[in-house]
């Protein structure tokens, strides 16, 4: 959405959406509450609260936009022990890929508090998705980068989460697919599905 000056003012996720989600996009786009530069601005300035970082950070995602940086700054702004409320909660759930970040660290070591606030299912689909995400980074590349894989498997290992063997089982068969090593990828899928 621009205004009559050509300036970019809001901006949403492109493609389809339900009519009612259209609707109020829109009506965002009108409200200088709500709209993207208006917030951007607001952040941009330094003396945003927390509440409008995740406003920004929001807006940001749902823009198909990078949020990495945002919520680094926002999240080093939270001591350790605030991590478990649930707006942190939120911001851990919703945006964070990083098993080295100090938050994700804090979040595993901290997994039986996080299971008791916030279901163990969704703490573990947590700690799964970023792992999992984790290991394919290495072997997207042209070449997979086999030392990061390794270690990062036995990170995983190391921290026994429910879902972790599936996990490397999972990213294990897409690594001997990807290097056509038939024989490990049939043993790995028995393994997974068994």
């Amino acid at each position: 959405f621009i205004n009559g000056n050509g300036h970019l003012i809001h901006r949403g996720t492109s493609g389809s959406m339900p009519v009612q989600e259209f609707i109020s996009m829109g009506k965002d786009a009108m409200n200088p509450a709500k709209q993207f530069a208006a917030v951007k601005k607001k952040y941009d300035s330094g003396i945003a609260s927390p509440q409008e970082m995740i406003q920004y950070i929001t807006i940001r995602s749902y823009s198909c936009l990078k949020v990495t940086d945002e919520v680094a700054k926002y999240l080093s702004s939270q001591k350790d022990e605030e991590l478990t409320n649930r707006q942190n909660w939120s911001v851990l759930r919703d945006f964070t890929n990083d098993p080295n970040s100090r938050e994700f660290k804090y979040f595993t070591s901290h997994r039986a508090e996080f299971e008791k606030l916030y279901t163990a299912d969704s703490v573990s689909k947590k700690t799964e998705q970023v792992y999992s995400s984790a290991l394919f980074e290495f072997i997207r590349k042209k070449e997979p980068d086999m030392e990061g894989y390794k270690k990062m498997k036995e990170q995983i290992l190391a921290l026994n989460f429910p879902s972790s063997e599936k996990t490397i089982l999972n990213a294990d068969m897409s690594l001997y697919k990807k290097t056509k090593d038939w024989n490990n990828y049939a043993k790995t899928a028995t393994d997974y599905i068994d």
